[in-house]
């Protein structure tokens, strides 16, 4: 991903740890507590793409997951098993030297509707959009 990750890591982020009581492993997208697992990446502002690294995949397990994608201005919820079970194949899976396995993907906006868009085979997926406002009402009791 291009541009300041360092400053782009940080949006949002007190939501998720202050909030909702979650721990960051490590120094990646994955934030956890007992019962639920964030996958939180972030869009690239130039381009509205975002990658999905397979060994944070492979950290998921029990826990009730969630994938919440940042962006300077809004974030978009989705439930991780749909994301996973809808969007995530080998045929999209590349490689690089920096991010291992990964996938790429787009959001795309459409009439005040956000999608992800498969970027190898144009396949999408509807994804909602939440506020902070939301997630301080709504996701908050369920962590």
């Amino acid at each position: 991903m291009s541009g300041n990750h360092t400053a782009t890591s940080e949006i949002n982020k007190d939501i998720l740890t202050n909030l909702l009581g979650l721990n960051q492993y490590k120094n990646t997208t994955i934030f956890y507590n007992e019962k639920h697992f964030v996958l939180y990446p972030s869009i690239d502002s130039s381009s509205g793409k975002f990658d999905s690294r397979e060994e944070n995949l492979d950290r998921y397990t029990s826990r009730k997951g969630h994938l919440l994608i940042r962006t300077s201005d809004f974030l978009l919820y989705l439930p991780l098993t749909k994301f996973i079970r809808e969007m995530i194949n080998e045929v999209n899976k590349k490689y690089n030297s920096k991010s291992r396995f990964h996938r790429k993907f787009k959001i795309v906006i459409d009439t005040n509707k956000f999608y992800i868009r498969r970027v190898t085979d144009k396949k999408v997926i509807a994804i909602n959009h939440v506020s902070e406002k939301v997630i301080r009402r709504d996701l908050k009791s369920t962590f």
